[in-house]
């Protein structure tokens, strides 16, 4: 069980390992052995099996749909516009000098081209300087028809993952709010949604100097492999090594939530599955350590019930956790 579980940890599980470890995990004892595990596992991130290469494997992936016919959740009758948009790849593509249509600003000279990702959608672009960026659900990316000209600046609202092409006339700069990400040419991920209390920066490849947006000096610089996590409550912030691959796979669809509290796990599942969803309180800072593909919102929900202490009923269109 041990292997089982430390496979599923890694999003490695096939179907049938995972829908053995549902049940297993309704006993107490189990879960206090999972537990365990999913501690020992946390201590050695070198022991831990997840690469991009894995990642790929689709195959494995595919496999992996919970489907526990055994189990009921009373009250529960997922109307399927719940997760309709839970597969859905929004492919938006610009070349050259194309641009999308921009909104005009009173009074200006130039306008702005917004791209967005709404929530249950992950959405694809190729920038006027041939970058490429990933926006994820909810996610919102705007620049100006000055841009690869004048200047390649962008502002990030929520997350997104870029493949910048490198040009070392022209920095490109990512505004996170009250971080700017300056490179030249180089992979990163970034993630700055305006309910969050952190922005974070995972660097991929190359380099990337991280600045304050009001003072525009320089307070970090990252190496590949290192990520930032910036607390925009005490404008305090770390850097530590990390999984890559833990970071930029939600590109492929693929969630891998690592020792999260339920109020962070809850706002990504809305922005994924757009689903509402209410936290009881008690359950916020319950931690949680699970990997997902391309499930639907009811198997999801299945998982983080047999994980949790927590009871799921339905009201209209909002799912409570309590």
């Amino acid at each position: 069980m041990e292997t089982k579980i430390k496979k599923y940890l890694e999003g490695r599980a096939s179907r049938s390992e995972m829908l053995s470890l549902i049940p297993w995990l309704d006993n107490s004892e189990n879960r206090t052995e999972f537990k365990r595990i999913k501690h020992d596992w946390k201590a050695k991130p070198e022991e831990q099996n997840i690469t991009p290469y894995t990642l790929q494997e689709q195959d494995k992936f595919k496999s992996r749909i919970l489907n526990e016919k055994d189990r009921k959740i009373k009250n529960l009758n997922f109307a399927q516009k719940f997760y309709k948009y839970a597969a859905i790849l929004l492919l938006l593509i610009t070349i050259g000098s194309v641009y999308f249509p921009g909104t005009f600003r009173s009074g200006a000279k130039d306008f702005h081209n917004t791209l967005m990702a709404e929530n249950g959608q992950i959405s694809k672009a190729v920038l006027p300087d041939n970058t490429v960026v990933w926006l994820n659900s909810g996610s919102s990316l705007t620049y100006s028809n000055q841009f690869g000209i004048k200047n390649r600046d962008v502002e990030l609202t929520g997350q997104a993952y870029f493949d910048v092409t490198k040009n070392e006339d022209l920095s490109f700069i990512v505004s996170c709010g009250a971080v700017d990400v300056k490179v030249l040419g180089t992979r990163f991920t970034a993630e700055a949604y305006p309910d969050s209390p952190e922005i974070s920066v995972v660097l991929e490849e190359g380099a990337v100097e991280l600045t304050s947006a009001n003072s525009h000096k320089a307070f970090a610089h990252l190496r590949p492999n290192e990520m930032m996590v910036y607390n925009k409550q005490n404008n305090k912030f770390k850097i530590g090594e990390v999984v890559v691959a833990k970071y930029t796979s939600w590109r492929e669809g693929i969630i891998h939530i690592y020792d999260q509290p339920l109020k962070d796990v809850v706002a990504k599942l809305q922005k994924r599955y757009n689903q509402q969803i209410i936290l009881g309180k008690g359950l916020e800072d319950y931690k949680v350590t699970f990997s997902i593909r391309n499930e639907d919102f009811n198997d999801v929900l299945n998982m983080l019930l047999a994980i949790t202490p927590a009871k799921a009923y339905q009201e209209g269109e909002i799912i409570y956790l309590k």
